[in-house]
């Protein structure tokens, strides 16, 4: 490169070329008369070391450099500057004073606050000790002294210890909702049959309470008990079995007003109470009505492979929720009374559900309706899904049609305008009085307190003495609990307390809500219940 710029000026070897430019890179001088033509590169010029890199280069010659001859400087053209002419500036008038207003101060913009947002608590994680699965579903379950018991739909009762190790295993005749234990010496299962068994000993049950429709004032509940301890002997793991065969009637609306999301709704609850809250044995009939009545089934056995079969077949179909036509909905209730046999020892039990006013029946009317379900041993659960007021003449002639039954009950379901009286919320009260009688208990100091599916509450000793016994305003019962001044029972119309002595009530509350679930604070002596998804506290002594 150097070569091309005429940097460099000199002849000789390519190798001398080469190490002459690197010198040249190194130490900035060139040798002119250090080499000629043909000489080796380490014979060219005086070598010297790079104090940088410490690499041995030949010296190189002197650059040979051409001088320049100096030009005279050269002279400045002299300029004249232009003389600067003065303008005249006429005096400024002067501004006319002006008034400083007084600035009034500013005002502060009012700031609204942001609303104070609770702070969510964080969700510790509660690790798992030991678990247990009994493969059906499971609502009883106690622990103290040491053990826990869990009892479920099955009527297998199972006893651990704290470390998970099953101790004992009882088999039970009937599902159990409720266990309960006193002190660790007594121990009770309530079962959906109606019979409290006494678990206390580990070698024999026994049945020390049965729940069945008596006046203590008439019937001597303990004569009732005797004998049946008599006529059951026990063994140490299985009772058999002294429940009543119930025959249970489903009579559903399919007129064109129930056409979409009604009939749909109607299908999955009863799907949901076939499979789950109908006992092994229970015959079931089906009728459907819109212009005319049609009886579907009669007298299907639950448990039975084919009839099962054929039930789940129909009501998960597409010819179920088919609607059209008017209601013949009193011929129906007809239609479904005639199926029942003159069997006093079968429960009987119509279930029916209409979302309108009967306009094509001609063989039943109210009247005749309300002497046959009077005569007859059977209850009619009737649902009214209607957004209708329930003080309107048709619903109260629904009412008393029920309630001239022997355990009636009518349910007014208003679908557009409160879920809680959606048709899925009748249809669970009515799984619950179908799947069990017992539905709860409590014991405390000797005594022991049961409440029913019906919405009563008894109170009786261990040994199965009637203390007494009180029917709520609610037309089913769960909860109740117990202390030393009261019994605290929730049913579908809210809370009540009675007294513990004579069983007198004391107060009501939350007489709006279905109270289903509770728990009591003993040292604070308040009543924590659960309804409408809320929590509930209540004081023990005076419902505040």
């Amino acid at each position: 490169t150097m070569v091309n710029r005429g940097k460099l000026d000199r002849k000789g070897t390519m190798e001398q070329t080469i190490a002459d430019g690197h010198n040249f890179l190194a130490q900035g001088t060139y040798d002119t008369d250090a080499a000629t033509a043909g000489s080796s590169p380490s014979s060219l010029g005086k070598r010297k070391v790079n104090p940088v890199t410490k690499y041995d280069y030949p010296a190189s010659p002197t650059r040979k450099t051409k001088s320049r001859s100096k030009s005279p400087p050269r002279k400045k053209a002299k300029t004249t500057k232009a003389k600067r002419t003065v303008r005249s500036v006429s005096p400024k008038k002067p501004r006319k004073a002006v008034k400083k207003s007084a600035q009034k101060p500013a005002t502060k913009r009012a700031v609204n606050p942001k609303p104070a947002v609770p702070a969510t608590p964080s969700v510790l994680s509660v690790p798992t000790v030991w678990e247990f699965r009994s493969d059906k579903p499971a609502f009883g379950v106690h622990v103290s002294q040491g053990k826990c018991w869990m009892a479920n739909d099955a009527g297998d009762v199972f006893g651990f210890n704290l470390n998970g190790v099953m101790e004992r295993h009882i088999k039970l005749p009937s599902g159990i909702k409720s266990v309960v234990s006193d002190m660790g010496m007594w121990l009770y299962a309530g079962c959906d049959n109606g019979v409290v068994y006494d678990l206390s000993r580990e070698s024999e049950p026994r049945a020390a309470y049965h729940f069945q429709d008596f006046d203590i004032d008439d019937v001597s509940m303990l004569d009732a008990l005797e004998a049946g301890n008599e006529a059951s002997h026990l063994n140490d793991t299985v009772i058999e079995s002294s429940t009543k065969p119930r025959h249970i009637v489903f009579a559903i609306d399919k007129s064109s007003s129930m056409r979409g999301e009604q009939i749909e709704e109607v299908a999955r609850n009863l799907r949901m109470i076939y499979d789950h809250h109908l006992r092994k044995g229970d015959l079931i009939s089906l009728i459907t009505f819109d212009s005319s009545v049609s009886t579907v089934f009669q007298r299907m056995e639950k448990g039975n492979e084919a009839d099962d079969q054929k039930l789940r077949n129909f009501i998960y179909s597409s010819d179920f929720t088919h609607c059209s036509g008017c209601t013949a909905f009193f011929d129906a209730l007809g239609a479904s009374w005639e199926q029942f046999s003159d069997n006093p020892d079968e429960e009987q039990w119509i279930i029916a559900l209409t979302d309108g006013e009967d306009n094509r029946s001609s063989k039943y009317n109210v009247e005749n309706l309300c002497t046959l379900g009077a005569k007859s041993n059977g209850s009619l659960i009737c649902v009214f899904a209607s957004n209708s007021s329930p003080q309107s003449k048709y619903a109260q002639s629904l009412d008393r049609m029920c309630h001239s039954t022997k355990n009636g009950l009518f349910i007014h379901a208003t679908p557009n305008l409160n879920a809680k009286h959606s048709i899925t919320s009748a249809f669970k009260h009515i799984a619950q009085l179908l799947s069990s009688k017992v539905m709860w208990m409590d014991i405390r100091d000797g005594m022991l307190a049961v409440s029913d599916n019906t919405g009563r509450v008894v109170a009786c000793s261990i040994e199965g003495n009637p203390l007494w016994q009180q029917k709520s305003e609610g037309t089913c019962g769960w909860m109740v609990r117990s202390d030393f001044e009261g019994v605290y029972h929730g049913h579908s119309s809210g809370v009540t307390k009675y007294s513990a002595i004579d069983g007198k009530p004391m107060w009501s509350s939350l007489k709006e809500h279905r109270v289903m679930f509770g728990w009591m604070d003993k040292t604070t002596k308040m009543l924590f219940v659960g309804a409408n998804r809320s929590i509930h506290q209540v004081s023990c002594a005076d419902s505040s």
